[in-house]
């Protein structure tokens, strides 16, 4: 309940048990020392994700080439491409992890939307309870200008609730990202940060790849505790979502993700 009054959502990962346990690889080596490029038995059981490798260079993933060796990652309404087998960072059993932040998300900007139009609806009332308390002497004089502002109110009522902004602080490959953006009615735009400019050069063909770009999804290469300490004002803007993934404990992000969630919605 407080997280709904305070309008404010941080989303927060993190790795059970000691994190040797969990493979940041996907192609990782079965126990007879063959390659698992292209059969995950953890992705069998999770079917919002299918891995495939291309063994030639003709096949196509989205009218873009698929060079030989690449890998090619499908996870909800997102594509993960990779142009080769060395340095893929995808982690299969954080799957359901991602499903869950993507309905919780959804869920969120539903009752952000809901809040927006329901303080909207109580101001229209209030409005039109203050112009019938008005003097019938005075209201008929300002009829004119009374109308217009009626019509105005209605106008704003009926307008939709404006997009929410969404900060991936810690995006790697940006699947969150394009996940959230493609998964998720309502976003107004999703900034995925990291700090490797590799990472960010990865997720940027991915971005186009998948049909996304600005003002849809930002890339950015920042230091994630500073980019949340200047997204507030007078620096910056601050979002209404804040997702944090990192690999390990996020202590050291929490206090600017908190500083960095906006406060009531607009009207």
């Amino acid at each position: 309940p407080n997280l709904h009054s305070w309008c404010r959502f941080v989303r927060v990962s993190w790795q059970s048990g000691p994190l040797s346990s969990t493979p940041r690889h996907p192609l990782a080596r079965n126990a007879d020392g063959s390659s698992s490029t292209t059969r995950f038995p953890s992705l069998r059981r999770l079917s919002s994700a299918r891995v495939s490798t291309s063994r030639v260079s003709t096949s196509r993933l989205r009218g873009h080439t698929m060079a030989e060796g690449a890998v090619e990652v499908k996870e909800g309404q997102a594509t993960l491409y990779f142009a080769s087998q060395k340095g893929v960072f995808y982690n299969p059993p954080q799957i359901p992890n991602r499903d869950l932040s993507v309905l919780a998300l959804r869920r969120f900007v539903e009752i952000r939307q809901e809040e927006v139009l329901a303080k909207r609806a109580k101001q229209a009332a209030n409005a039109a309870a203050r112009q019938q308390a008005e003097p019938a002497g005075a209201a008929s004089a300002d009829a004119p200008s009374a109308a217009a502002a009626a019509a105005e109110r209605s106008a704003a009522a009926d307008a939709p609730a404006p997009g929410l902004r969404v900060l991936d602080a810690l995006s790697a490959s940006g699947l969150r990202a394009m996940r959230y953006m493609k998964e998720v009615p309502g976003l107004h735009s999703v900034v995925a940060n990291d700090l490797d400019p590799a990472a960010v050069a990865v997720m940027e063909e991915n971005f186009k790849r998948n049909g996304l770009g600005a003002p849809q999804v930002v890339p950015s290469t920042s230091d994630a505790v500073l980019l949340l300490h200047q997204s507030k004002p007078p620096v910056g803007e601050r979002f209404d979502v804040v997702d944090l993934d990192p690999y390990g404990t996020a202590a050291p992000f929490l206090d600017g993700a908190v500083q960095a969630v906006a406060g009531a919605p607009p009207p």
